[in-house]
């Protein structure tokens, strides 16, 4: 019990100072993790698995979208409204008709964008003559 309130203890520290980047890739990171759960879940035949995981994933998307600063991403940010309304979209179907193959897109979907932000994280951390 108190090693788990220790661990409890170090992750909440973890998040608590971490960049906002490493925050956003942690992010990423649970969200993927939380769509290819659910999906095994369901594989599995947990069916109550399946749906917990898909919502915690379907939590992380919301947040993306609701953080999204329209005025400041301009098409960016249009664009990536689009990608995670769909996300939002296909796993509300995924939870409507029981199909692991939704979360397995949400998954693939999710570590596309994983990597663009990685990508651009690291050119924006890299000094622009070592870019080569």
């Amino acid at each position: 019990m108190q090693m788990q309130a220790n661990l409890n203890k170090y992750q909440q520290t973890t998040v608590r100072t971490v960049t906002r980047e490493k925050l956003l890739l942690m992010l990423f990171d649970g969200a993927i993790g939380f769509a290819n759960a659910s999906a095994n879940r369901l594989a599995a035949g947990d069916t109550v698995g399946f749906r917990e995981y898909l919502l915690k994933c379907q939590a992380i998307v919301t947040e993306f979208l609701t953080t999204l600063d329209m005025k400041v991403g301009g098409e960016v940010a249009l664009n990536l409204q689009q990608l995670y309304l769909f996300m939002i979209d296909h796993m509300t179907q995924a939870n409507l008709r029981k199909t692991g193959k939704n979360m397995n897109d949400v998954a693939r979907i999710l570590g596309t964008l994983r990597d663009g932000f990685d990508g651009a994280i690291r050119s924006l951390a890299t000094p622009s003559g070592d870019r080569g």
